[in-house]
């Protein structure tokens, strides 16, 4: 066993964690060694060193909006972790040393044979007073699962919660983690960043406040307040590394974390509709002041369209779709361009209306909500492999029916809730395990959506606030694994005379508030499902197969 890092900073009064390496690769790793701290002096004191293993995060149920499963994590070492030198998670994954260093510590760290020169340096009692003002902290910031907060599981980003506490005159919550590893981590990773932060503080209240604003802010979604603040942990570690780095003058730390700054936005977009004529963007600003979003598309001579966004509000707007795409159904992809200040984010959008072909068009599987980190770098979420959801519609027998397949976990049943007898909101469905399928069509004169089904596999189905008389046939089977349906659509509920059909749906699960929609993601405080568009018609247009047109974005 060894070190690997030639070097690594030692916080006195606080902890150290480093890399550890072997190469009897197949034994197993114990939970804690013995370490030598031989101070300047030649005092030699023997300090207990915890193994930890760093891997990437695992999905979290429920998730929140402030976490983040592409970061990674530290957990207790088990006897059957391994170093794998082969495996591409090798460079991030691995054991992890942790000890615990004396107020009064110098020196280097010695572990067997193994020598690890320390830098030292004086730890913090807490985070900086940045604010200008009462500095007096009252109350403690509560540890919760909250849209303004971080998620509370993960050790390495407590720093962020003992910041966002000082941003709000309050004590930070100690790290009550279960193990004593993940508790070492966390004060470990605090630590760092105290330093970093006081560093930058004495140099220049007034940038200090900038990057703690885009490590913390907020922003108001109606009545919901919600994190806004820069993640990925690539942006944070380059941070860190600029304010920790012993080559820089103090002026150079300024103007590094000045320009990084400037490099961040703090700006936040994504769609929550990208069928039909419009499309659906929500937009984030949590500045002190008005800015300006503009869409542009990159094709086309439109007009690029301007929205103001108000200060620290959440914004939802609407764009039109070039007329060029909308004329070819199944034209291209288009690239939405939105441009804040300096800063351009792209979204691709494929078609505006899906053709049901044969033998049906599928659509899934279902997405669980976003998070912060989902939406800073544009990517999707997945759903757990045992909560898999597929659905697709399809022609048979003459009718149209929708084809629902909801994978499950095979252990031990959960309490499961009945369907409830009214239906006045998608959250009314949470803690059940359903599908609720919401329908209407393109055209119609009454408010979407005009039909309302929901499928349970333990409580069979109901129709919500239909007027209409016709009913669906709805054929419901359970597997050990899975849970099956079908749902017969009357034939008055087909569109006519070239509308679409709109159709969307969310699974929720019993147990539990999570919830997976299709296919266009939610946030986790505001179930609200837009629909596909679906053109009927295209599933008789064309009896002889044909190769797809370039460009198509299916």
């Amino acid at each position: 066993m060894r070190f690997v890092a030639p070097e690594a900073i030692a916080l006195r009064g606080g902890v150290l964690m480093t890399r550890l390496d072997t190469d009897r690769i197949n034994q197993p790793w114990p939970d804690r060694v013995m370490v030598e701290l031989v101070l300047e002096d030649g005092e030699e004191r023997e300090l207990v060193g915890h193994i930890g293993w760093i891997e990437p995060m695992p999905a979290q149920t429920p998730r929140s909006w402030g976490s983040d499963d592409r970061t990674v994590w530290i957990r207790p070492i088990t006897p059957s972790d391994r170093l794998e030198p082969d495996n591409p998670q090798h460079a991030i994954s691995g054991p992890r040393l942790l000890v615990t260093l004396p107020n009064d510590g110098s020196g280097t760290l010695h572990l067997g044979r193994s020598r690890l020169p320390l830098r030292w340096m004086d730890l913090p009692e807490s985070m900086p007073a940045i604010r200008v003002g009462d500095r007096v902290r009252e109350g403690v910031l509560e540890a919760v699962n909250a849209p303004d907060l971080p998620a509370a599981h993960n050790p390495l980003d407590w720093w962020r919660w003992e910041l966002i506490a000082e941003r709000r005159g309050l004590e930070p919550p100690p790290p009550n983690f279960e193990s004593t590893v993940q508790r070492l981590a966390a004060r470990q990773v605090s630590g760092l960043w105290r330093i970093a932060m006081e560093r930058l503080t004495r140099e220049s209240r007034g940038v200090a406040a900038r990057c703690r604003d885009l490590l913390t802010e907020t922003c108001q979604d109606g009545d919901v307040t919600i994190a806004a603040w820069i993640t990925g942990s690539a942006s944070l570690e380059s941070l860190l590394h600029l304010l920790l780095d012993p080559k820089s003058t103090d002026e150079e730390r300024v103007q590094s974390a000045l320009s990084w700054a400037d490099e961040r936005i703090s700006q936040i977009a994504w769609i929550n509709q990208p069928f039909g004529p419009d499309v659906g963007m929500t937009l984030a600003n949590p500045d002190q002041r008005q800015v300006l979003a503009e869409f542009i598309w990159s094709t086309g001579n439109d007009v690029p369209i301007g929205v103001r966004l108000p200060p620290k509000q959440v914004t939802r707007t609407r764009i039109q779709r070039q007329k060029i795409a909308m004329s070819d159904p199944f034209s291209r992809m288009d690239i939405l361009n939105v441009i804040v200040r300096k800063h351009v984010q792209r979204f691709t959008l494929g078609d505006h209306v899906i053709p049901l072909v044969p033998p049906g068009t599928v659509l899934g599987p279902f997405i669980p909500s976003l998070t912060l980190a989902d939406v800073r770098s544009q990517t999707l979420p997945e759903a757990r492999t045992d909560r898999t959801t597929w659905l697709q519609v399809r022609r048979r027998d003459g009718h149209w029916e929708i084809y629902i397949e909801c994978l499950l976990n095979p252990g031990p049943e959960t309490a499961d809730k009945t369907l409830p007898k009214q239906f006045t909101k998608p959250s009314d469905m949470i803690g059940i395990e359903a599908v609720t399928l919401l329908l209407s069509r393109s055209g119609a004169k009454t408010n979407w959506p005009l039909q309302r089904i929901a499928v349970s596999p333990h409580d069979g189905w109901r129709r919500y606030r239909s007027e209409e008389p016709d009913r669906p046939n709805v054929g419901i089977r359970t597997q050990p694994d899975r849970w099956l349906a079908t749902v017969m659509l009357p034939d008055s509920w087909i569109p006519k005379n070239g509308d679409s059909l709109l159709l969307a749906a969310f699974r929720t699960h019993a147990g539990d508030d999570t919830f997976e929609t299709m296919t266009t993601p939610c946030v986790p405080w505001d179930l609200d499902p837009q629909p596909v568009y679906l053109d009927p018609t295209a599933w008789d247009e064309d009896d002889e197969p044909s190769l797809r047109r370039a460009g198509s974005a299916r």
